[in-house]
């Protein structure tokens, strides 16, 4: 088994390179998970009791570069669940 100080300097960059994308790609998740809870029964459009709509959510990830297309549906209704 080889130890870090073995590998070459190209091996090294490259495991450093896999474990920065590694967390980047944690902390895009997180970002993720915390903006759909945060959104959590929001409406297509503006809600009179809720914050937010899937449309601001969806305007707040393409602005940070990311993609996402709203689908308004209830999870818990089996309906929904299945076209979803």
């Amino acid at each position: 088994m080889s130890t870090l100080k073995t590998w070459s300097a190209d091996q090294q960059v490259a495991l450093l390179f896999v474990i920065l994308f590694g967390v980047l790609l944690l902390a895009s998740a997180a970002v993720a998970l915390l903006t759909l809870r945060e959104r959590s029964g929001a409406q297509l459009d503006q809600h009179d009791r809720l914050p937010g709509s899937l449309r601001e959510t969806v305007a707040w990830i393409e602005q940070r570069g990311g993609r996402a297309v709203p689908i308004v549906g209830d999870l818990g209704d089996s309906k929904d669940y299945d076209r979803i």
